[in-house]
């Protein structure tokens, strides 16, 4: 995707807010739009969450929005939804053949999992506002990967590594910040997390 190019080149804060005014409310819905047209042709669909991952990272404070700003709040929101409507693409493929299996489904759902982790810890996102305002976009940020990670086969974690070292990462996220948003888990998954 060039866009992620032009994304990973942007490593100073004012070169990445002209490029946030640009893409945002304009063209950031296309790229949801894009993962619910081709969800099954995983090359497009790499590309796609590659670029938004990198777009969601923090990387040299690039992402510090004036205070008075909700633009933070506003990418949250997006990708929020963007990881909500292409994860129930993920968890609706179940007939996937075994030898084809990493390239349709782990690979993205690993995508996803770096994803919420990056918007998770990039630290331009205040989220009890959320809360405050009664908006379920984190909740159900959460409830998504909580979703994937019970769609994924119980060797998965083990055999892939970069499909684990997204999910540690992100579990490392979760329970050092968003530990109350897993008090709503059911047990079962509480005890699969515990187990891995």
């Amino acid at each position: 995707c060039d866009l992620r190019g032009l994304v990973l080149s942007f490593t100073n804060k004012s070169c990445f807010i002209m490029f946030f005014d640009w893409l945002y409310p304009k063209y950031l819905p296309l790229l949801s739009q894009a993962l619910s047209r081709w969800a099954t042709c995983p090359v497009l669909t790499s590309a796609v969450l590659k670029c938004v991952a990198e777009i969601v990272l923090n990387k040299s404070q690039r992402l510090m929005f004036d205070v008075s700003s909700p633009n933070g709040i506003l990418l949250f929101r997006e990708v929020s939804k963007l990881l909500c409507e292409y994860g129930e693409r993920l968890l609706a493929m179940t007939d996937i053949p075994e030898d084809n299996i990493y390239q349709t489904k782990l690979k993205q759902v690993g995508l996803c999992f770096q994803i919420l982790r990056s918007a998770l810890a990039g630290g331009y996102v205040n989220f009890g506002v959320f809360q405050l305002y009664g908006d379920e976009c984190h909740m159900n940020a959460i409830s998504m990967f909580i979703k994937l990670l019970g769609s994924l086969p119980e060797r998965a974690l083990m055999e892939y590594p970069k499909l684990s070292s997204s999910y540690y990462s992100l579990m490392d996220i979760v329970t050092q910040d968003h530990m109350t948003l897993l008090g709503n888990v059911d047990p079962n998954v509480i005890i699969y997390i515990l187990s891995t």
